[in-house]
């Protein structure tokens, strides 16, 4: 005997099914002429396109906000490990500077 359809299979066949059994009737339950069906189909496709495209765009502005916050974060937690170490140190003051010159304030 033949082995029995994989899940993708039966999947398949039904979303076909159910893509031709939504398209039979309108939304006030009369039957769709031929062209309607196509017309309501490629509606349909427009729709899910858009769909699509726009969770795609919000896909990369949160992935690229997500990647800014990190270069943020990892900036900052650099900068608290280096310390005031590596900061640039102020200016000397006048006096600093009068003492190192001179010899004396």
């Amino acid at each position: 005997p033949p082995a029995p359809p994989t899940f993708e299979q039966v999947e398949a066949h039904l979303d076909a099914q159910l893509d031709e059994e939504a398209f039979l009737l309108d939304e006030d339950g009369k039957p769709l002429s031929g062209d309607e069906r196509k017309r309501m189909m490629e509606e349909q496709r427009c729709i899910l396109a858009q769909i699509q495209k726009e969770a795609a765009d919000n896909a990369a502005a949160i992935a690229a906000a997500q990647a800014e916050n990190f270069d943020q974060r990892s900036s900052n937690a650099a900068a608290m490990v280096a310390g005031p170490a590596t900061a640039a140190a102020p200016p000397p003051t006048a006096a600093q500077r009068g003492t190192a010159i001179g010899g004396s304030a």
